[in-house]
């Protein structure tokens, strides 16, 4: 069984509206740490209340939300004088009450960026095949789609990594299972050098996520509200 990517007119770039001046920034709503929790205690019950807050979304809520985060992520790039031909953007197919980055991927490639999704092969190994719009996606592990064996596997130069919950100093919290700490860190050992966002809700932002060793560190942060530079 397989699916081919399929566009509706939310997805389309050109109806990525142009966001004012005066939206308000991220952090009006969070979740304030109770003391005298173990860390690991802690960032359980974060990333529970982070997905908990995102599933209670609207559909419409999670469709507007997503199309003003990817104009924001699009605006930032083409603010910094992105070269487009040499961008090699992994995003994700969404699941469940997911952000959806493909408004995000859909503006890249019609500037001429390249684009890639994770393919999980195993239940430890996750790598990276290209992707377009005519990219043939075969079902995956959790209920989402990647590419499949016919398609190249690539190095992305920029990674969005889901996140079920973030802090204003840029910490998130994946799902648990460290599919992309492994990946990046495979990479990474390689010689291979990769700039990583976040992109989610402004609901699943925490007041302070405990530190663990093999956390990754993104560069900024864009929800519906605007971008968290860190």
């Amino acid at each position: 069984m397989s699916t081919a990517l399929v566009h509706t007119e939310i997805y389309k770039t050109s109806t990525i509206d142009k966001m004012p001046a005066s939206y308000k920034t991220i952090g009006e709503t969070m979740t304030h740490n109770p003391p005298c929790e173990s860390a690991s205690s802690l960032r359980t019950q974060q990333r529970k209340s982070g997905l908990s807050r995102r599933d209670a979304l609207l559909i419409e809520e999670r469709a507007l939300f997503s199309q003003r985060a990817c104009c924001h992520f699009i605006e930032y790039l083409e603010k910094k004088g992105t070269d487009f031909s040499r961008l090699i953007l992994a995003g994700y197919w969404p699941i469940k009450s997911e952000i959806d980055p493909r408004p995000l991927l859909d503006a890249v490639a019609l500037r001429g960026g390249h684009l890639a999704l994770p393919a999980v092969l195993d239940s430890t190994t996750m790598i990276f095949r290209a992707f377009s719009s005519s990219t043939i996606l075969e079902p995956m592990r959790f209920g989402t789609f990647g590419p499949g064996a016919d398609s190249s596997v690539v190095v992305p130069n920029n990674i969005i990594v889901p996140l079920s919950a973030f802090d204003r100093q840029c910490h998130r919290l994946g799902y648990g299972g460290g599919y992309y700490d492994r990946a990046i860190e495979a990479l990474e050992k390689q010689g291979h050098q990769m700039t990583l966002w976040g992109i989610g809700f402004s609901c699943q932002e925490v007041s302070s996520i405990p530190a663990a060793e093999h956390d990754l560190q993104v560069q900024g942060i864009f929800t519906e509200k605007g971008f968290l530079k860190c």
